[in-house]
């Protein structure tokens, strides 16, 4: 046995082998991830001595090029890190396995690795060895669990084996055979639901649909593709309830899958059962809530107030005074409600700094010479879409005080209006999302970083083109090509011709 001593960070982030500021009485990273920090006080932990731990990891450079290729490889996984001594902590790292033995266990390897930050990779619980999910991001926070599904699964294992290839293949840009296996996945899946009875795994179920939704985002088959996936899932979820999302596999899941059923809603403009008070407190009972949770807590509502808007909109009738003013309430209480949630951010991280200009780099030309660094992805992808979201309630506040003027309404009550709904701070918000956009597609975001920039850019380049800003619009159509050169073909079905306020985000 030899000693290890771990570096100066607190007890959560040594393990999950990251950066940690120190900050007392909680770091910044556990704060952000609403996890409970452990403290920087810890007994000596013990490893085996012949373990290797100053062994570098091998690159994704290095992973074989094919399936064929393994099979024959003798070489033996490292041995598993051993504690035996110190604090309890939630997750520990696992070394990898350098071999696959089939082409699942390739694919698997080559959706984690391109959905899963590089210090996540290998992280498991202590407790029962299972595979750790730190919903740290909008795409793939749930793909480390794969494995533990896959292996344990009895009532869909094909659906779910084909499922990993349409997704596996699509990230492999082998189109063909990823539309191939999508399809086989879908008949298998109606199949064994026909015959399954009572017999339904949940857990599998949302892992496969989980797995197409993201092929969807990578093949660009359709355009609203995904959000048919979005809704099936939904009709699944809701039938549970939101007990059976406290904790484990299923909690995780949910947690994965819960801001793409938000955005299929406001992208259909319907009612979602999400903004059930039961939706946001069950399923979170057990676990914290991630920074991009309590988001979604607060815009939860927002499809609702855009069915309603709809129906303004496309009665005939022509006095609906009180039905306006009361959505413009609503609306407006959206809004504060939003705006309180960053007040509170900025309370609870003790106005440590979550992101900060800095010079773009020549390549992003001169239409924002400013990118933002953030403190994490889960910081990027949370602020990113916080704008968003307020855009969306900003042009709807617009769109209303426009249908009372045709409609002959007097809403001299609604003229009050703060200056936050000004096409100028609606432009301010836009170059907010543009100048994230450089942090997410970085080399090292793989492809959870670019994924999770679809919604936001859209919203920022509609907001451009009604104001007419000409050379952000092209800036945004730039951005959105590079987004299908690394692979990210749904962004092919972002509108290329101008909108107006009432186009559905």
């Amino acid at each position: 046995m030899s000693e290890f001593r771990k570096a100066k960070r607190c007890s959560t982030c040594a393990v999950r082998r990251i950066a940690c500021d120190q900050k007392t009485p909680s770091c910044s990273q556990c704060l952000l991830t609403g996890r409970s920090c452990g403290g920087y006080h810890r007994q000596t932990i013990f490893v085996e001595g012949d373990v290797g731990l100053r062994k570098s990891r091998r690159k994704a450079k290095d992973v074989p090029r094919s399936p064929s290729s393994l099979k024959g490889s003798e070489k033996k996984p490292r041995a598993r890190r051993r504690q035996t001594a110190g604090p309890a902590i939630k997750f520990q790292v696992a070394q990898a396995n350098e071999t696959f033995s089939t082409e699942q266990d390739y694919l698997i390897s080559v959706i984690i690795e391109n959905f899963t930050p590089a210090q996540e990779r290998s992280l498991v619980r202590t407790v029962d060895g299972t595979a750790a999910c730190l919903d740290s991001r909008v795409c793939g926070s749930w793909v480390t669990l794969l494995p533990e599904i896959i292996a344990r699964s009895l009532v869909h294992p094909d659906a779910l084996q084909f499922a990993i290839k349409s997704l596996g293949y699509s990230i492999l840009r082998k189109t063909p055979q990823a539309l191939e296996a999508y399809g086989e996945t879908l008949c298998l899946l109606k199949s064994s639901l026909a015959t399954a009875g009572e017999e339904v795994s949940y857990e599998e179920i949302l892992a496969i649909i989980l797995c197409l939704t993201l092929a969807e985002v990578l093949l660009g088959t359709e355009h609203n593709g995904w959000s048919a996936h979005t809704r099936g899932v939904c009709k699944l979820v809701q039938e549970k309830g939101p007990g059976a999302f406290k904790t484990g596999v299923l909690h995780q899941l949910f947690t994965g899958f819960r801001i793409f059923m938000l955005l299929g809603a406001i992208q259909q403009r319907k009612e979602s059962f999400l903004d059930e008070p039961a939706w946001k407190t069950e399923p979170f009972s057990s676990e914290p809530k991630s920074l991009m949770q309590s988001l979604l807590d607060e815009i939860s509502g927002l499809p609702s107030l855009l069915q309603r808007l709809d129906v303004i909109s496309n009665s005939g009738r022509e006095h609906q005074k009180e039905e306006i003013v009361a959505l413009y309430k609503d609306f407006d209480t959206q809004m504060l409600r939003l705006e309180d949630w960053e007040a509170n951010l900025k309370i609870s991280t003790n106005s440590r700094v979550l992101w900060w200009p800095v010079a773009s780099s020549p390549d992003h030309e001169t239409s924002f010479p400013i990118s933002y660094e953030f403190a994490n992805i889960l910081v990027a992808n949370t602020l990113s879409h916080y704008w968003s979201f307020l855009l969306v309630i900003q042009i709807s506040i617009s769109t209303l005080l426009a249908l009372s003027k045709e409609k002959g309404i007097d809403v001299a009550c609604l003229l009050k209006q703060r200056a936050t709904i000004s096409p100028e701070n609606r432009v301010a918000l836009a170059k907010d999302i543009c100048q994230s956009m450089r942090y997410h597609v970085q080399l090292e975001m793989g492809l959870y970083g670019p994924a999770a920039t679809l919604y936001p850019i859209n919203v920022a380049l509609q907001i451009f083109r009604e104001e007419n800003k000409m050379e952000e619009v092209a800036w945004c159509e730039n951005f959105i090509s590079k987004l299908e050169t690394m692979g990210i073909l749904l962004a092919s079905h972002i509108p290329s011709v101008e909108t107006g306020t009432k186009k559905r985000t």
